[in-house]
């Protein structure tokens, strides 16, 4: 079975309890997969908000991250990537019980360097965040 499928199972349940622990606390939904393509669904918590009651911009930026490098995992190499950067722009904003669908894609495949771009969309459909992020492979090994 490929990453794609394996993905697809979860598309809108809950995470498996295998998945990392801070992909579990963000606590987001599959909601589309495509080969380097990613769609997920989160509700602001709580937790999730700053001092003047809106999503914190730190964890917009970790959101991003989560879909970019999700989108790099349906890719199927062999070997995990690591981000090396990552540039968000914040746009807008989300309060308390909103939800934010962000989606991460793979624009460019290169041998170890996979560069990748995300949006957050608010509810009411206008962009809230946009994202890049290239993303990093280990060195190919030596005989």
């Amino acid at each position: 079975m490929n990453r794609v499928e394996q993905l697809r199972a979860y598309l809108n349940r809950d995470l498996p309890e295998r998945a990392p622990p801070f992909t579990r606390w963000l606590n987001g939904r599959i909601i589309a997969v495509e080969r380097g393509s990613v769609t997920m669904r989160w509700v602001v918590r709580e937790e999730a908000i700053n001092a003047a009651g809106i999503l914190h911009g730190g964890i917009q930026s970790a959101m991003l991250d989560e879909v970019m490098g999700t989108a790099v995992s349906t890719l199927d190499y062999p070997d995990f990537h690591i981000s090396i950067d990552l540039n968000v722009t914040f746009l807008g904003r989300a309060r308390l019980g909103d939800e934010v669908t962000g989606t991460g894609r793979v624009i460019r495949e290169g041998k170890r360097v996979v560069y990748c771009e995300g949006d957050l969309i608010d509810s009411a459909g206008k962009l809230m965040a946009r994202a890049s992020s290239s993303l990093i492979g280990p060195p190919p090994a030596h005989p």
